[in-house]
């Protein structure tokens, strides 16, 4: 009986490893999955950094001003280098969205993130919103 249940698990077991295989082997060849650009980009290290100076900071600026210093010190904090294209404040979003209205707008053409100008730390709701412009000029959820 122990010969049994021996050879059964050893059965089901096999039966796993060569499903999970397979389904392995599927995954790399089908090319059809979207490749999310954003995780673990350097966009996304500007963009932990800028939450983490504005958790850390009472900023009293608002609107441009607030890019502006934002945006200084980004570049000081050595995470973008000389090579690479320098941020820019632009005019505050268009969108009328609840969540992004009126927030201030850095960019430099691959990467857009707009920070909510009445952002209150104490309530957890501290808006930053970015996102990789693929040949475009405004996120797509500022539309």
């Amino acid at each position: 009986m122990t010969f049994f249940y021996s050879s059964l698990s050893i059965l089901f077991f096999s039966g796993i490893v060569l499903i999970s295989k397979h389904a392995t082997l599927y995954m790399k060849n089908n090319t059809a999955y979207i490749e999310n650009k954003y995780t673990s980009s350097k966009y996304q290290i500007i963009d932990k950094y800028i939450l983490k100076l504005l958790k850390n900071n009472n900023f009293n600026e608002k609107g441009q001003e607030l890019c502006s210093i934002i945006k200084k010190r980004v570049h000081a904090s050595g995470l973008i280098s000389n090579k690479e294209s320098e941020y820019f404040v632009f005019d505050s979003t268009k969108s009328k969205h609840v969540l992004i209205d009126g927030s201030c707008v850095l960019s430099n053409g691959n990467h857009r993130i707009l920070i909510k100008n009445n952002f209150n730390i104490s309530k957890k709701n501290l808006y930053l919103n970015s996102c990789i412009l693929e040949k475009k000029s405004t996120c797509t959820f500022e539309d």
